[in-house]
């Protein structure tokens, strides 16, 4: 290969990372759209220990998608807050009534209700996955942090979130010891039924609500 074909190729090889790197670049500074479905998905922001809930304490999650339902929508890790309204001892199960909002992004409240509890296999460890994907990616063997070798591997702008996993109402997942009731006469409220007082659900708990009523 002469000189003038090597100098062509490096130009274009040069011009395919330049414009590769500006979608990119260009992809972030887009706001991520709002997906229409059934389901908000939210994780426990922090770990609640059953055996020291009381009337009125918060249960908060974050929400995990961009979601959107009716008139309201909600970004990606906004708040989904929850309190606690009743506690009551039912033979060997503590009955924990809870109820759940969320602000819409056109400022109104609307009540959510929670219809699944999910334990969050797929975060078995999530300190190290959190560890490996802070660090920046590179290209190519002598690279450091995350490697690839293919433009390919890198995430596309843009690109959906994984499909949330299907559910049923009432449906609790990897919790033993509890169970979930939705209430069919008080919108909004839901009730955990729990066997074990030493029960605690872990941050990060996958919580599935529905659109109870929307703020106006």
């Amino acid at each position: 290969m002469g000189a003038l074909q090597r100098y062509a190729v490096v130009l274009f090889c040069c011009g395919v990372l330049c414009s590769t790197g500006a979608r990119a670049v260009g992809g972030q500074n887009k706001p991520e759209k709002p997906i229409e479905q059934n389901y908000l998905w939210a994780r426990l922001a922090t770990q609640v220990d059953i055996a020291k809930l009381k009337v009125g304490d918060p249960i908060t999650g974050r929400v995990d998608t961009y979601w959107s339902s009716g008139h309201c929508s909600v970004p990606r890790g906004n708040p989904v807050q929850g309190r606690v309204t009743a506690l009551a001892a039912n033979g060997k199960a503590t009955q924990i009534s809870v109820v759940f909002t969320i602000v819409c992004g056109n400022g109104t409240t609307a009540q959510m209700t929670l219809i699944a509890v999910l334990y969050p296999k797929e975060d078995a460890n999530p300190d190290q996955m959190q560890t490996y994907m802070a660090m920046p990616a590179g290209l190519g063997t002598g690279a450091s942090g995350r490697q690839s070798t293919d433009l390919s591997h890198l995430p596309s702008p843009g690109a959906p979130p994984p499909a949330a996993p299907k559910v049923k109402v009432g449906q609790v997942t990897g919790v033993k010891h509890l169970a979930l009731k939705v209430s069919a006469s008080e919108p909004g409220s839901s009730t955990l039924a729990v066997t074990d007082q030493k029960l605690r659900l872990e941050q990060g708990t996958r919580l599935a609500f529905q659109l109870a009523q929307e703020g106006k």
